[in-house]
């Protein structure tokens, strides 16, 4: 099972086009922005009490982590 991962930048579509590829290839949907909200905090509060570098990292390492947890899963 191959992984696919959508980069683009805000606002493009990336969601949407990726809930939507994930439904027609049985694949298993994480959106990194909403996990990040639920596990973490609102994105926007997070940048603004650490900054957007520390974000980032954040950000890399919570991907990091979801991949660990959910190797090459269809649904």
């Amino acid at each position: 099972m191959n992984t696919l991962f959508l980069i683009g930048p805000g606002g493009v579509g990336k969601s949407t086009v990726g809930a939507l590829l994930a439904q027609a290839m049985s694949y298993r949907f994480i959106d990194l922005d909403s996990e990040f909200c639920e596990q973490i905090l609102n994105i926007r509060q997070y940048i603004q009490r650490d900054g957007y570098e520390r974000y980032v990292r954040e950000n890399a390492a919570l991907c990091s982590r979801l991949l660990a947890e959910n190797p090459h899963e269809k649904r």
